[in-house]
């Protein structure tokens, strides 16, 4: 799968020097991907790619906390991720509109038959399917072209986040 190819070409920039490539991950998802979200860190983490998930509580701040502010104005790339079953579109929408005001890379992957945020409207966005993440890997790998995005770094996290989100195993070490 493509999302393999990228964590190779990570382990090969990683032995080239050290990587600095942060992703924000806004997100709004069911409670049962959370441990997902985890996983697509802890995976990032591994390559030497950075990813700041944020909490989401049981009522959203009216505002961006400064954390969640200093996080987007800081990433590389706004990975957005808009699946079914997702609760928190108000906090996805603020941290779009942020991102966007602080000229910040957006790319978004939302769930076939979820309506996202109207603040999608305009974003660089991927239907996907879970159990066919192939299929949205090379219209994704065409947008991070679009936005202008540091390509291989976005590549491997959306590859990575599309895997993750499939349920896709880790693949094993060489």
């Amino acid at each position: 799968m493509a999302a393999d190819a990228a964590e190779d070409r990570a382990t090969d920039l990683q032995a080239a020097g050290p990587v600095t490539f942060d992703v924000f991950l806004s997100h709004s998802v069911p409670p049962e991907d959370l441990p997902r979200l985890a996983q697509l860190r802890d995976r990032m983490s591994a390559l030497g790619l950075g990813l700041s998930v944020p909490t989401r509580g049981l009522h959203p701040p009216r505002c961006l906390p400064l954390d969640v502010r200093r996080e987007i104005s800081g990433a590389d790339l706004v990975l957005v991720i808009v699946a079914r079953g997702g609760r928190m579109p108000a906090s996805v929408a603020r941290e779009i509109r942020y991102a966007l005001a602080r000229r910040r890379k957006v790319l978004a992957l939302v769930e076939d038959g979820v309506r996202g945020p109207r603040d999608l409207d305009g974003i660089a966005s991927v239907r996907f399917r879970r159990g066919d993440s192939r299929a949205a890997f090379a219209p994704a790998r065409e947008l991070v072209e679009r936005i202008r995005a540091d390509r291989e770094f976005s590549v491997m996290a959306v590859g990575l986040a599309l895997q993750v989100l499939d349920g896709a195993p880790r693949r094993s070490a060489r």
